[in-house]
């Protein structure tokens, strides 16, 4: 994986692509997380029966999407706001998610877990009015988030699936993601997730923003602005340098987000385009659209 990073920074493409093949034939791929079963368990019917929490007071800022989408670059953006703090990719939802279900969900199993998660997001940014959770598989949770926090503020980012499979395929997750160390299987993944944010669109009122990646980059302002007022806060320029911002980053982006925003990602897939077959075949094959002006 080092070496793929390497080649990639002296522009030799083609070989830290391959570098990265190599890097990620050393450990099996993993399963694709469908999104069929959390749909089943999350009907409108069922969301209906099942009470809201009753604590209103702290919703917090959700940032979600697939990994390597500019969750990162979002959250920074949002944290170097005076009045917003961040929790970084709180695993507080996925484990309430594990240890629910949702038809035996009561008005006193609400409030119990809505508190609890709420507490931990205080405890990660004491003083903080709003804070962010940036967990971007939470896409998958956005059902539980509308019974604990109803009015919760999601942010969903929203990059060209070539450039975020890509970019997955030149990432070690470890454990996670394991799907990402195969192209085929990171399109399949990419299709699942766009399956789940679909039906969270058709069952829930949730108030959700997609940010493009591309867009935001190319010109932060207007979506930042958007981005603070879809949260519910003042604008602040300090959000227009995020790089700024001193916290700790510990999630795979932690070395981009000290640079000011930057465009060189968009498109990245292009420079690799001799070996993504894989990955352009089978996005086509799970109806994954595509952005022709980009292909």
């Amino acid at each position: 994986y080092l070496l793929a990073r390497m080649l990639d920074a002296d522009a030799r493409h083609v070989e830290a692509i391959d570098a990265a093949a190599r890097a990620n034939a050393m450990s099996p791929p993993g399963k694709v997380a469908t999104a069929a079963q959390t749909a089943r368990a999350w009907t409108p019917k069922r969301l209906a029966a099942i009470p809201r929490a009753t604590d209103a007071s702290r919703p917090p800022i959700l940032v979600v999407g697939m990994p390597r989408s500019g969750t990162t670059l979002i959250e920074q953006v949002l944290a170097a706001h005076p009045r917003i703090g961040t929790a970084g990719e709180c695993n507080a939802l996925p484990a309430i998610r594990k240890s629910v279900n949702p038809a035996n969900l009561d008005q006193s199993s609400v409030d119990t877990h809505a508190r609890a998660y709420l507490d931990r997001l205080a405890q990660a940014a004491p003083g903080a009015d709003r804070v962010v959770d940036k967990l971007p598989g939470n896409y998958m949770n956005l059902g539980l988030v509308s019974v604990l926090t109803p009015d919760a503020a999601i942010i969903h980012c929203v990059r060209d699936p070539r450039d975020t499979c890509v970019s997955c395929f030149f990432q070690n997750f470890g454990d996670n993601h394991t799907y990402s160390r195969d192209l085929a299987l990171c399109a399949h993944q990419f299709a699942e997730y766009l399956k789940m944010m679909a039906h969270w669109r058709d069952v829930l009122d949730t108030r959700i923003l997609d940010v493009p990646y591309a867009d935001l980059v190319r010109d932060p302002e207007p979506w930042t602005r958007r981005m603070l007022e879809h949260v519910g806060v003042e604008f602040d320029d300090a959000c227009l340098r995020p790089h700024e911002n001193t916290r700790a980053v510990t999630t795979a982006s932690s070395a981009q987000v000290r640079r000011p925003v930057y465009t060189s990602s968009v498109a990245r897939w292009r420079r690799y385009a001799d070996r993504l077959d894989p990955l352009l075949d089978a996005l086509r094959a799970h109806a994954v659209p595509l952005d022709e002006d980009e292909a």
